[in-house]
């Protein structure tokens, strides 16, 4: 638990201001994290939580603990832009780690996964908001440098340099050259390596990593002469009083209860569960966090969790909780059925998106579809949408016991269709209605936007476009082409209303109605002007009725062009 080592960290200074002075302990109270928000950190791990939000939950379980004096900073890369090398960001400088908790689960609640992974700047900026101070980085990352950069021999120079910053690794799920570069800077800094595979995996590589940035200094024999004569006793003196501090801190830390949770073949996975104690207070808990219950003997009901956030098959065991350091409780569990998915079109495999599960029309969760989740036993429907495409995807599957299925999304081929229907009397633009619709046999199959189009998928229309009085209908093809965007010219005639007041002066522009006698269509022009009208029966009314001007009826033809007058009576 991350609170007993940090009370162990401030236990083995205080032994160190003994041996090597006051000095060592304010060196070792500055600690800076450097947080990957990469767009790989959308990768699931194996316990089905994507990589982003292992390490969200690792960093908010160590600022919910005392940190006591300590001062902290977080700096996050990859959260702002894609391909941006410059991508750095420090996001919470140095501060009490009283005032800095909040700041810290602010931040990280809402950044996620999007750009690349400038590791070499993030230290370099790092060093600069040190400002030539003593303390430790901790990087946690799921990948390499991939802004044409070195940061392993960056931190070798800092050794050289006789720079006092300690970096300690941690790799998410990393393999491979991977953690072999990631390695690199380690072993440049003369710190340990870790992994993390699993949420669990990555608070107790965390929890090493601040109990590591935290040990004592050692101190350097007077002369070589000393040191060479004294070598073999000064080491199993250092090794002697490090056992002895961490001892002590096992002895004084606050008890704290973290959930494992294996299946049967040894991997460990996320689980969820209860922790009951003998009163009947129930704790839920989840091996994503930490918790700190009253010492004491309780029962462990949990399992691995599924996409629904309930523990599948859930298994008990008793257990106590000590009064001092970590209990841990183990579950040996059965696997859940397992479910991924697949995406292509045409044949042709797609790159995969998120997932949603929906059970009884509610829904339960989602997972990114090259991972996978795990579900209880039941029957699914399962709703996803490629990008580019405008139809949702739908599967129904069940799942037994046992089950690990791929489920299949087929999406059709669509291309972006923009019509553009102009009037041959005036060129002007038909199509005033947000719409413009896509028939086959007198279905709808698709809505295509006047202004920015709209994706559909080949074949044989007919186009039903409407501009309020002015309604029209055409076929249309659509071919495989990416973009098309057809002009339809329609055979149209032109109207011109005016106004005279009753004395027979002209008036101003203003409102006149128009409705379509055929298909009851109606909208409305300015009069003065001239605008299509397509061929048909039309009813032209004025405005304002109080004005007494008669409606008049008229028949126009493609071609045509008509100017009425509406003189008003009153």
């Amino acid at each position: 638990m991350f609170i007993a080592k940090l009370v162990g960290a401030a236990l083995t200074a205080a032994i160190c201001i003994i041996a090597c002075g006051a000095s060592a302990q304010s060196e070792k109270q500055r600690l800076y994290i450097i947080y990957d928000s990469s767009n790989s950190m959308w990768t699931e791990l194996p316990g089905g939580a994507r990589r982003y939000e292992a390490a969200r939950a690792a960093i908010g379980d160590i600022v919910n603990r005392d940190l006591g004096e300590r001062q902290i900073a977080l700096r996050v890369y990859g959260h702002r832009r894609k391909n941006d090398c410059r991508d750095s960001q420090l996001l919470v400088p140095f501060s009490a780690a009283g005032e800095a908790g909040a700041q810290f689960l602010g931040v990280i609640s809402k950044i996620r996964p999007t750009g690349r992974t400038p590791i070499d700047l993030s230290l370099r900026q790092a060093l600069t908001d040190f400002g030539g101070r003593s303390g430790s980085i901790i990087l946690i990352s799921d990948g390499i440098e991939s802004c044409d950069a070195d940061p392993c021999a960056l931190v070798k120079a800092w050794g050289e340099k006789n720079i006092d910053i300690k970096v300690h690794v941690v790799g998410l799920g990393l393999t491979g050259k991977a953690r072999a570069a990631m390695q690199c800077i380690s072993d440049a800094a003369g710190t340990p390596y870790r992994d993390a595979f699993s949420t669990g995996e990555l608070i107790d590589s965390l929890d090493a990593a601040i109990t590591e940035a935290a040990a004592p200094v050692q101190v350097p024999a007077p002369n070589n002469a000393q040191q060479n004569v004294g070598e073999q006793g000064n080491q199993a003196q250092s090794e002697a009083a490090t056992i002895e501090a961490r001892d002590q801190v096992a002895r004084l830390a606050p008890p704290d209860f973290a959930l494992v949770v294996e299946t049967e073949d040894g991997a460990r996975q996320r689980g969820v569960g209860q922790l009951v104690s003998l009163t009947g207070a129930v704790l839920d808990v989840d091996t994503f966090a930490r918790y700190t219950p009253e010492p004491g003997a309780y029962s462990l009901l949990a399992g691995v969790r599924t996409v629904d956030d309930t523990p599948y098959e859930p298994q008990a065991v008793d257990l106590t909780v000590k009064d001092n350091g970590r209990t841990v409780g183990r579950i040996i569990a059965p696997t859940p059925p397992q479910v991924s998915a697949s995406f292509s079109m045409e044949g042709e495999d797609l790159r995969s998106t998120v997932v949603t599960v929906f059970r009884d029309g509610k829904k339960l969760g989602s997972f990114k579809g090259d991972a996978s989740a795990f579900l209880q036993e039941g029957t699914y429907e399962f709703r996803s949408k490629l990008a580019g495409t405008s139809k949702p995807l739908v599967v129904t599957e069940t799942f037994a016991r046992g089950d690990a299925k791929t489920i299949s999304f087929n999406a059709e081929l669509e291309v972006r269709l923009n019509v553009f229907v102009t009037a041959s009397s005036t060129g002007e633009r038909l199509g005033g209605k947000p719409t413009n619709k896509l028939m086959r046999n007198g279905e709808l199959i698709h809505k295509v936007n006047r202004s920015s189009g709209g994706l559909v998928t080949p074949g044989t229309y007919m186009l039903a476009m409407a501009d309020d009085f002015n309604i029209f209908e055409t076929e249309l093809t659509v071919t495989r082409e990416a973009l098309q965007e057809p002009r339809i010219t329609v055979p149209a005639g032109a109207l011109t209303v005016n106004y005279l007041d009753a004395s027979g002066a002209p008036e101003a522009s203003k409102r006149v109605f128009i409705r379509n006698l055929v298909d009851k269509g109606r909208g409305l022009r300015r009069s003065g002007e001239t605008f299509a009208v397509l061929p048909g029966r039309y009813l032209v009314t004025g405005w304002p009725a109080k004005n007494g001007y008669p409606d008049q009826e008229i028949t126009i033809e493609a071609g045509e062009t008509q100017v009425i007058t509406l003189k008003a009576t009153k």
